[in-house]
């Protein structure tokens, strides 16, 4: 799952700065970034990061007069001592807030500037900032920054190529790529080697993920699939209020800032959760609860009680820290869904048998069946069935069908809504591939067991 960070400059803009770290935690996120550090004290800033469980993992270099409408001074003839004077400021404040990566802006040249000395002073400013840190260079699009010195992928990994630096990175926006490039998956997958940070908003706009043309949904499980395992920076602009704008962001939060709401003995609840119950035959999240393993999770109406193991005493309206264990939830989703897809497979190839059972575990998936024959002979059909579809790599798009109940379905091309309780991927893709086997559990009853095959 991509790992994001959000971005303090263009999040939380409804209090001031310095409160923008606790709103990060208190919504989920792990991590954060921001434009410009300089204007607040290191120690001030590592304060809040730490106090707030945070991790810094980007911020620029200076770039010269902001607020006068300069994008960077990397590329600009005549500033390289200003430029290199902020390559040391910069550096005080990566060793105060133990941040692994800076971004430098390129810059916009003067009307009239030789482009062949632009670019070799961005070249040697980049060569100078590379020595001792993980520096990334970023392609801007030329509509929002007219005249950017940077706008192009394959721009930026010929200057990368002639610096020759080894720690020298790109900084992959995708809304920017997006406006000057598109061809956004195969642009990644190429790049991949060079990626050390990528950015994340919508186009038109420049919003949340989903408001515009891009299949975030898509994206991000694709990011999964072929091995980026950087961090996401959140740098759109709300199209309402932060808090209004992160429906997107809920499949992806694995920490939660909230309160205990009752407590009795080791059983509470929790005034806002991310830690779900068996639901739609998936078995319960695991995680922690105020740093206490949760044992068992089980519904009580339309709430969850949660059982936890032992540790601290936690009393009601006690803040805590909630952490899921996104890896056992993924496999979950990843086995839920093939198996979901299975058994509307079984329907159409024999003829709708009853479903006597099902059951979607860590390891493995089971769907029982009233069946007087085997299922074994057909599961070479099946299985080429499923594989045609996890190739094609569908969105699969999940909603309420009645909120108020708590029911949901899933639907792709092709099959009609399905009712399906439990979480749900965003993609066909990625399942995976799957292994399936037969078991007999007794006269008249058949067991199609799912598991993942892991590359």
């Amino acid at each position: 799952m991509p790992r994001f960070a959000a971005n303090l400059t263009m999040l939380f803009g409804e209090v001031p700065f310095e409160d923008r770290f606790a709103a990060a935690a208190r919504a989920g996120f792990a991590a954060v970034e921001y434009l410009f550090p300089y204007a607040y004290a290191a120690e001030d800033l590592a304060g809040r990061l730490a106090a707030n469980g945070l991790e810094q993992v980007l911020f620029n270099l200076p770039a010269g007069d902001w607020e006068a409408g300069e994008r960077g001074i990397a590329c600009l003839p005549g500033r390289t001592g200003e430029f290199q004077d902020g390559v040391g400021r910069a550096i005080d404040y990566v060793k105060a807030l133990r941040c692994p990566r800076l971004n430098c802006l390129a810059g916009v040249p003067p009307e009239g500037a030789d482009p062949d000395a632009c670019a070799r002073t961005f070249e040697d400013n980049l060569r100078f900032a590379a020595e001792g840190l993980q520096l990334l260079i970023e392609p801007i699009n030329t509509r929002d920054i007219p005249g950017f010195f940077l706008h192009r992928s394959a721009q930026a990994m010929a200057v990368i190529e002639a610096v020759g630096a080894p720690n020298l990175g790109l900084q992959y926006d995708v809304y920017h790529m997006q406006v000057m490039e598109g061809d956004l998956a195969p642009t990644t997958q190429r790049l991949l080697p060079q990626i050390g940070h990528l950015q994340i908003d919508d186009t038109p706009g420049r919003h949340e993920p989903g408001t515009g043309e891009i299949n975030y949904g898509f994206l991000f499980a694709f990011l999964d699939r072929i091995g980026y395992d950087g961090w996401v920076g959140c740098e759109y602009k709300p199209a309402t209020t932060t808090e209004a704008g992160l429906g997107w962001f809920d499949p992806y939060r694995t920490r939660l800032e909230t309160r205990i709401a009752t407590a009795d003995g080791d059983a509470v609840t929790l005034e806002e959760t991310i830690l779900y119950a068996l639901s739609g035959g998936q078995e319960s999240d695991r995680g922690t609860i105020g740093g206490r393993d949760v044992i068992e999770a089980r519904k009580d109406g339309t709430g969850i009680v949660y059982i936890l193991g032992p540790g601290p005493t936690i009393a009601a309206g006690d803040p805590v820290t909630v952490a899921l264990d996104w890896p056992r939830r993924y496999r979950l989703m990843r086995l839920h869904f093939a198996a979901e897809l299975v058994l509307e497979l079984v329907y159409r190839m024999l003829g709708r048998p009853e479903k006597i059972g099902a059951h979607i575990a860590e390891d493995k998936a089971r769907i029982d069946f009233a069946l007087n024959e085997s299922v074994a002979p057909h599961f070479p059909a099946l299985t080429a069935e499923v594989e045609r579809i996890v190739a094609a790599d569908q969105p699969i798009a999940s909603a309420w069908s009645d909120e108020t109940a708590e029911r949901r379905y899933w639907q792709i091309p092709g099959f009609d809504p399905v009712p399906c309780g439990g979480t749900h991927l965003k993609s066909t893709g990625e399942v995976g591939a799957i292994q399936l086997k037969r078991k007999n559990i007794g006269k008249g009853k058949e067991r199609i067991e799912i598991t993942l095959v892991e590359p």
